[in-house]
């Protein structure tokens, strides 16, 4: 079973992108299957976006074309320790989501 995530009302500030460009793309990526709304239970005026088994799988086709982009633009330019300082600093802002 899948968990929740955001409450899809959260998704733009979290994404930096407007509420409606939000909400058109979890419809579009709900309109092909890759992920669900789902009501939230404690605030019925907004909603869950949850991936489904078919978003997942989507997901893992497209992560090492990601990761290989992410090597070749930003982490082949750096040194270990810099790395290590990024991974650092995006693991502080991560832990404030």
């Amino acid at each position: 079973m899948s968990t929740p995530g955001p409450a899809a009302g959260r998704l733009p500030g979290r994404a930096v992108v407007s509420r409606t460009r939000a909400s058109r793309v979890v419809d579009a990526l709900a309109a092909v299957g890759l992920v669900t709304r789902e009501s939230n239970p404690d605030d019925r005026r907004s909603a869950y976006a949850t991936i489904t088994d078919a978003g997942r799988a989507r997901l893992r086709e497209a992560a090492p074309v990601y990761l290989a982009g992410i090597e070749r633009h930003l982490t082949s330019r750096m040194s270990a320790a810099e790395s290590r300082t990024v991974v650092v600093a995006l693991g502080k802002v991560l832990a404030g989501w």
